[in-house]
Protein backbone atom coordinates (compact mmCIF):
# COMPACT_ATOMS: atom_id res chain seq x y z
CA UNK A 1 0.00 0.00 0.00
CA UNK A 2 2.92 2.46 0.80
CA UNK A 3 4.14 1.87 -2.88
CA UNK A 4 0.70 3.28 -4.42
CA UNK A 5 0.51 5.98 -1.73
CA UNK A 6 4.05 7.06 -2.13
CA UNK A 7 3.58 7.30 -6.33
CA UNK A 8 0.44 9.66 -5.66
CA UNK A 9 1.04 13.47 -6.12
CA UNK A 10 0.45 14.81 -2.76
CA UNK A 11 2.21 16.14 -0.11
CA UNK A 12 3.90 14.80 2.24
CA UNK A 13 1.28 15.46 5.26
CA UNK A 14 -1.60 13.95 3.67
CA UNK A 15 0.49 10.74 2.83
CA UNK A 16 1.15 10.55 6.26
CA UNK A 17 -2.27 10.73 6.70
CA UNK A 18 -3.61 8.09 4.50
CA UNK A 19 -0.59 5.41 6.03
CA UNK A 20 -2.21 5.92 9.35
CA UNK A 21 -5.31 4.82 7.87
CA UNK A 22 -3.74 1.90 6.60
CA UNK A 23 -1.44 0.80 9.29
CA UNK A 24 -0.61 1.28 12.77
CA UNK A 25 2.39 3.02 14.42
CA UNK A 26 4.42 -0.19 14.05
CA UNK A 27 3.62 0.02 10.60
CA UNK A 28 1.42 -3.04 10.45
CA UNK A 29 -1.88 -3.49 8.50
CA UNK A 30 -4.95 -5.38 9.85
CA UNK A 31 -4.54 -8.22 8.06
CA UNK A 32 -0.57 -8.74 9.37
CA UNK A 33 -1.92 -8.13 13.35
CA UNK A 34 -4.37 -11.00 12.16
CA UNK A 35 -1.49 -13.35 11.05
CA UNK A 36 0.87 -12.70 14.01
CA UNK A 37 -2.08 -13.49 16.28
CA UNK A 38 -2.65 -16.44 14.41
CA UNK A 39 1.20 -17.42 14.69
CA UNK A 40 1.06 -16.67 18.08
CA UNK A 41 -2.02 -19.32 18.47
CA UNK A 42 0.10 -22.33 17.62
CA UNK A 43 0.79 -24.84 20.23
CA UNK A 44 4.30 -24.77 19.53
CA UNK A 45 5.15 -21.23 19.75
CA UNK A 46 2.96 -21.22 22.73
CA UNK A 47 4.95 -23.86 24.47
CA UNK A 48 8.70 -22.28 23.61
CA UNK A 49 6.79 -18.71 25.06
CA UNK A 50 6.24 -20.89 28.02
CA UNK A 51 9.95 -22.61 28.09
CA UNK A 52 11.68 -19.14 27.67
CA UNK A 53 9.49 -17.59 30.47
CA UNK A 54 10.69 -20.85 32.76
CA UNK A 55 14.36 -20.69 31.76
CA UNK A 56 14.67 -16.87 32.79
CA UNK A 57 12.77 -17.29 36.12
CA UNK A 58 15.43 -19.91 36.92
CA UNK A 59 18.08 -17.98 35.77
CA UNK A 60 16.86 -15.01 37.64
CA UNK A 61 16.04 -16.85 40.79
CA UNK A 62 20.06 -18.71 40.68
CA UNK A 63 21.35 -14.63 40.87
CA UNK A 64 24.27 -15.98 38.10
CA UNK A 65 25.74 -13.61 35.65
CA UNK A 66 24.62 -14.13 32.14
CA UNK A 67 27.70 -16.05 30.77
CA UNK A 68 26.37 -18.66 32.81
CA UNK A 69 24.15 -19.60 30.27
CA UNK A 70 26.02 -19.72 27.43
CA UNK A 71 29.26 -21.58 26.20
CA UNK A 72 31.72 -19.43 25.73
CA UNK A 73 35.87 -17.78 26.65
CA UNK A 74 34.91 -17.35 30.27
CA UNK A 75 33.25 -21.19 30.89
CA UNK A 76 31.11 -24.24 29.75
CA UNK A 77 27.98 -22.65 29.78
CA UNK A 78 24.25 -24.07 30.93
CA UNK A 79 23.73 -25.06 27.50
CA UNK A 80 26.98 -26.65 26.45
CA UNK A 81 27.32 -29.78 24.63
CA UNK A 82 24.79 -32.57 25.52
CA UNK A 83 26.45 -35.22 27.66
CA UNK A 84 24.81 -37.35 30.05
CA UNK A 85 26.76 -36.39 33.22
CA UNK A 86 25.90 -33.33 32.53
CA UNK A 87 22.93 -32.12 34.59
CA UNK A 88 22.46 -29.08 31.75
CA UNK A 89 23.78 -30.82 28.75
CA UNK A 90 22.08 -28.83 26.25
CA UNK A 91 19.44 -27.78 28.37
CA UNK A 92 17.77 -30.75 27.54
CA UNK A 93 17.76 -32.56 31.34
CA UNK A 94 17.45 -29.28 33.21
CA UNK A 95 14.42 -28.42 31.35
CA UNK A 96 12.33 -31.44 31.72
CA UNK A 97 13.19 -31.31 35.77
CA UNK A 98 11.95 -27.12 35.48
CA UNK A 99 8.72 -28.40 33.87
CA UNK A 100 8.09 -31.05 35.78
CA UNK A 101 7.95 -28.92 39.02
CA UNK A 102 5.66 -26.25 37.11
CA UNK A 103 3.33 -28.81 36.45
CA UNK A 104 3.41 -29.98 39.96
CA UNK A 105 4.50 -32.97 41.21
CA UNK A 106 1.39 -34.33 42.37
CA UNK A 107 -1.92 -34.40 41.68
CA UNK A 108 -2.81 -31.44 44.17
CA UNK A 109 -0.58 -29.18 42.68
CA UNK A 110 -1.65 -26.57 40.16
CA UNK A 111 -0.68 -27.64 36.94
CA UNK A 112 0.58 -26.20 32.99
CA UNK A 113 -3.00 -25.46 32.28
CA UNK A 114 -4.25 -23.71 35.21
CA UNK A 115 -4.89 -19.49 35.45
CA UNK A 116 -3.33 -19.91 39.20
CA UNK A 117 -0.02 -21.53 38.33
CA UNK A 118 2.19 -18.61 40.06
CA UNK A 119 5.63 -21.22 40.13
CA UNK A 120 7.36 -18.49 37.11
CA UNK A 121 6.29 -15.63 39.26
CA UNK A 122 7.68 -17.19 42.66
CA UNK A 123 10.94 -17.99 41.02
CA UNK A 124 10.91 -14.43 40.00
CA UNK A 125 10.21 -12.99 43.56
CA UNK A 126 12.90 -15.64 45.00
CA UNK A 127 15.42 -14.13 42.55
CA UNK A 128 14.12 -10.90 43.85
CA UNK A 129 14.77 -11.22 47.26
CA UNK A 130 18.20 -12.56 46.75
CA UNK A 131 18.88 -9.70 44.88
CA UNK A 132 17.41 -6.99 47.76
CA UNK A 133 19.40 -9.39 50.63
CA UNK A 134 23.15 -9.01 48.65
CA UNK A 135 22.58 -5.33 48.03
CA UNK A 136 21.79 -4.86 51.73
CA UNK A 137 25.09 -7.30 52.83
Amino acid sequence: MNVIINKLDLPCDMKGVINSYCSNKLGYTGEDLKAIEKIKEKKRNKFMKLRQKLELAEWYKMGTSVHWLHPGKYGGGVYGNKHPSKVYGGGTLAESQYFRFYNGLTTYCKRIGDPENDYIEKLVEEGERRRYYQAII
